[in-house]
């Protein structure tokens, strides 16, 4: 029991140092991230650690409540998480649902001068209200 013990709290400790952020799960081809609110999002691609070039070509699956008229935000950032190009994905489909739904995103961008980065998920927050704003990061890799 004391082993088990020591292995979670381990795990927790690296988990704090790691900033917080969870491995995704592979589910086919595709990773399952959770939201900062739990929101499950499939990502089919770019997969975490990929090497990106413009225009980036997103696709995978949201909850149809993260649309809103079939639309939702994406942004590139750099490794000091400075924008570096937002755009919008378009659900296939039915948005106004809470299944989860098919989406595609390509979004142009200028390379920025780090070799890392972020691509940004957004939920749809037309309110504008902090408490229903929600996210999933993907870290990636610019092509240099």
């Amino acid at each position: 029991m004391k082993s088990c013990r020591a292995v979670l709290i381990g795990c927790v400790v690296l988990l704090a140092a790691s900033g917080g952020g969870c491995r995704p799960l592979r589910s086919g081809d595709d990773e399952v991230l959770r939201s900062e609110r739990g929101a499950t999002v499939e990502i089919a691609s770019p997969h975490v650690g990929a090497v990106i070039s413009s225009p980036v070509k997103i696709a995978g699956e949201v909850p149809g409540s993260w649309s809103f008229e079939a639309n939702f935000g994406v942004e590139v950032l750099d490794s000091d998480r400075k924008s570096v190009a937002t755009g919008y994905a378009t659900v296939n489909g039915d948005w106004m649902t809470n299944e989860r739904v098919r989406f595609t995103a390509s979004v142009p961008f200028r390379r920025p001068e780090s070799r890392t980065g972020f691509l940004v998920i957004r939920k749809a927050n037309p309110s504008d209200r902090e408490g229903t704003a929600d996210s999933v990061e993907i870290p990636i890799r610019f092509r240099q």
